[in-house]
């Protein structure tokens, strides 16, 4: 039983050196990124405890003749891979110091955990040589962790709200207005529209003599009688006696 809790120590250890190798790529990635000197300084600084870290988890393997292998920390690989991710979503300055410092908190509370880890199993088989060593990297990731949190709350933070704030003043400016008519041609215009008089209505045409208002033509009136008839006008002519 104890030989396998002792493979399960060295398990954790190989995933603990994947997990410090990765780290330190990316936390060398992101000291280029980063803007605020407060924040790259703290990288920097934590880039030479990681060399070192590594190099101790070296001597432990020695110490248990064992070697790290090709073991890869899917755990790490994951963050890293969220924190590239991230980085690339915005420009360098106070956001990205902030997003910087929020995936290397992530990465620094996984190593807390593993570490932790490795220190309680390491006490179970009684390896205090080993326990003194991870101890260390163990105080080095939380110290690291408490200062990117206080450096966040502090600067940071502050940093970015300001720069959202000036962005925001400068989206918020109103582009400039169209030259607007002067009142004095709108003015002339009003006085040009209401000199003119409206135009006069047509008076309806007189029917012509012989026409009706509608335009159709009026019935003739019938020639007016005379008062005495004539003799050969009215009468037909005699026949002719045989």
């Amino acid at each position: 039983m104890e030989d396998e809790v002792e493979g399960l120590l060295l398990e954790q250890l190989k995933d603990a050196y994947s997990a410090e190798k990765q780290a330190l790529r990316c936390m060398q990635q992101s000291a280029r990124l980063a803007t605020s000197p407060l924040l790259k300084g703290a990288i920097d600084t934590h880039v030479e405890e990681t060399k070192v870290q590594i190099g101790r988890l070296d001597e432990i393997f020695q110490a248990m003749n064992a070697k790290p292998g090709r073991k890869l920390c899917l755990a790490m690989k994951g963050l890293v891979e969220e924190a590239a991710a991230e980085a690339g979503d915005h420009d360098k300055g106070p956001i990205m110091d902030l997003v910087i410092t929020a995936s290397m908190q992530r990465i620094e509370h996984y190593e807390i955990s593993a570490y932790g880890t490795m220190v309680m199993t390491a006490e179970a088989l009684e390896l205090q040589p080993v326990v003194k060593v991870l101890e260390q990297t163990l105080a080095e990731e939380q110290r690291t962790e408490a200062n990117l949190a206080q450096m966040a709350k502090a600067e940071l933070m502050t940093s970015a709200l300001e720069d959202e704030v000036g962005d925001e003043d400068e989206a918020g400016q109103p582009p400039p207005k169209p030259a607007s008519r002067s009142a004095s041609s709108k003015s002339g215009s009003a006085k040009s529209g209401s000199s003119k008089s409206p135009p006069a209505k047509r008076k309806a045409d007189k029917p012509a003599s012989g026409k009706s208002p509608g335009g159709k033509a009026a019935p003739a009136k019938p020639p007016a009688r005379s008062g005495s008839r004539t003799g050969s006008s009215s009468r037909p002519a005699a026949r002719r006696s045989r």
